[in-house]
């Protein structure tokens, strides 16, 4: 038996100088009322979560902003943007958001040498 395991969401990524002047578009392309920023304290000092809301505003599209991302983080952390989302009541393209939660969840219990489901 295969212990290999696939994990794919289809995602477009756009990055480079300029590349969140077109966030607003693609927020509206995806049929989206209330975005979910999520960003760590590394963009917030760079200055690239004011680069993402103000085309955001500009359109008038209403966002939360989770602002707690840290490099490997604890299901606590995914949990508590979890909760944001959901009590905001952001939307977006939720079979992604599910999935990666659930792979995140996967990958905390095998970090924690707990099998993959109980």
């Amino acid at each position: 038996m295969s212990h290999v395991r696939t994990f794919e969401i289809p995602t477009v990524m756009k990055h480079g100088l300029g590349s969140l002047s077109s966030l607003a578009d693609e927020v509206k392309a995806l049929g989206m009322k209330r975005a979910l920023v999520v960003c760590g304290a590394g963009i917030i000092g760079a200055g690239l979560l004011e680069q993402a809301e103000s085309p955001l505003k500009a359109a008038n599209i209403s966002y939360a902003v989770f602002d707690r991302v840290v490099p490997n983080p604890s299901l606590a952390t995914v949990d508590e943007g979890t909760e944001l989302y959901q009590s905001k009541e952001c939307d977006g393209h939720r079979e992604g958001h599910r999935r990666g939660r659930g792979q995140w969840r996967l990958n905390t219990r095998l970090r924690m040498g707990r099998p993959a489901a109980d």
